[in-house]
Formats: structure tokens, sequence, C-alpha cells
């Protein structure tokens, strides 16, 4: 079986609103207005590291601070520490929250988008995380007075040239591809010029079936990746996501030789994970 084959009907098989519940957005998908959606997006794929029941837990803490009407009352209210008061994940603490939103809310300022602190459209797409992210840096900066905390800098990301910007091209799928289970409010992205947001199970699969020899997983191992599926989906390269990310988390295929699993694989001849167990 061929590749694009192989995604295809992995594709069909899991682009349905059942599988949602094993993914962050299922945050955004809770909301009909293109503001509310944008905002619990975006602080919803930020926050997507780590085991997917922690965010999801995480979440639900942090969505339940904002109410039925999430973006109004994020604009409306006037942010205290005390809003977040027991509320920490991983490597932010209590004050990382409220400088996070803090900063967030200075961001839309004037604006009810995010999307033109992008900076120009046409930029590639990292340049434009990395314009991002320097704005919002710059913007926590002027608000603590001091050298943000390394858990506030990993949140936002440090505008690195050679990251990923695995959940800001998450985020950036999920605000523009206009198909399942995306949005398409972003008008300033082109489809075709999104990257592939490489987590663990994007990662082992790309290398699994030779998407990528790269061993650092860098923006070349992503753009790589993009390329490769760009030669045979020219204009909408992460309409696989969704469904490769499936295969991971409902541990579908364990990125290790299992027999059961792997003998009755249709990848397993293009597999190096399964040529190397059979050497």
């Amino acid at each position: 079986m061929s590749l694009k084959r192989f995604l295809d009907e992995n594709k069909l098989k899991f682009d349905k609103e059942e599988f949602l519940n094993s993914d962050p957005i299922l945050f955004p998908k809770n909301f009909k207005n293109p503001e509310d959606i944008e905002f619990i997006a975006f602080v919803s794929a930020l926050f997507s590291y780590g085991n997917v029941n922690s965010i999801q837990k995480f979440l639900e803490k942090i969505f339940s601070r904002f109410g039925e009407n999430p973006f109004l009352n994020f604009k409306s209210i006037q942010l205290e520490k005390k809003i977040f008061y027991g509320l920490k994940y991983r490597f932010q603490t209590e004050d990382d929250l409220f400088y996070f939103f803090h900063g967030l809310k200075i961001l839309y300022e004037d604006k009810n988008s995010l999307e033109k602190n992008f900076g120009e459209k046409d930029n590639p797409t990292e340049i434009r995380i990395i314009h991002f992210q320097k704005k919002f840096i710059y913007i926590l900066e002027n608000l603590t007075k001091r050298k943000i905390s390394s858990g506030l800098k990993f949140l936002v990301g440090a505008g690195e040239k050679n990251s990923t910007h695995k959940r800001y091209n998450m985020f950036l799928r999920w605000m523009t591809r206009k198909n399942f289970p995306d949005f398409g409010i972003y008008k300033s992205f082109e489809e075709k010029k999104l990257l592939y947001p490489v987590d663990v199970h994007i990662g082992k699969f790309s290398k699994a079936i030779g998407l990528t020899d790269r061993k650092t997983i860098n923006i070349k191992y992503s753009k790589e990746i993009t390329e490769k599926i760009l030669e045979f989906e020219k204009d909408d390269p992460l309409k696989y996501d969704f469904s490769i990310c499936r295969l991971g988390i409902l541990k579908l295929c364990k990125m290790k030789y299992v027999q059961e699993i792997c003998e009755i694989c249709s990848l397993k001849k293009v597999c190096k994970i399964y040529s190397s167990s059979i050497k």
C-alpha cells in the first residue's frame, strides 16, 4: 500500500467527532463565536505539552475561571492574581499564569483577534511565529519588570530560529484549515504553507516511514516532513496531522515492533521499525 493511500484511509477512519476527546481541540470545539474559539484555542494550544489527561484537567480548571462567554469575560474583567490561586501546570506557577493572561490581554488591545500580531502575511510561517513570540516576550518583560521566568518563557516561546514551534503550528492549523477538525478563521495564512506540528507521535511516525532521516527534531525536521507530504498533497499537507496523531495517542501504533500490531500493518513494507525487527 502506498503512503498516500494509507494516510487517506487513516484519515477517513479518525476524522470523526468521536475522536475529538483525545485532542486539545476539544475545548475550542465547544464554542461558535470566532472570538471565543480563537481565545480558547490559543490557550489550549500553548498548554498542550505533557500527558493528554493532565492537559485536559488543567485546561478545564483554567476555562472555568472565564465562564460561558470566555472571550468577553477575559476582556472585561480586571485580572488579579487571586483568579489563578491554586493553579499551576508543570513548569508554570500561579504568577506565570497571571502574567501570561495579562500579557495576552495586551496583545488583544485595540483588536479582537491575535492574527495581526503574527506580522507580515508574506513572510514564511516560522518567521511569523517568531515575530509573535518576540512581541509577546517584550510585553511580558515590561509587565514583570525583570527577566521573565523559565516557565513563562517556555510557555510563550523564545523566538528561537531552530525550534519546531510545535504548539504554534498546531494552533495555526486549527485557525487556518477549513476542513475537519479545524476552524478556518484566519485568512492571512495559506493552508499549503503551514508546517507540521512535530510532537512525539508525528516525529516517530515520520521517521519510521522515511519522511525524514534527521536525528534532531527542529524546524528543518518539520519542514522536511511537510515538503514530503506536499509532493502528493500540494494544497493541504496538514490534512493528515490529526489522524496520524491518533495512531500514537490511542496506542494503535506503539512506535516499536509489536507482533500482533506490526504483522498486519499495511505500512510494514516501508516501515523502518518493522524492517529492523526482522533482520
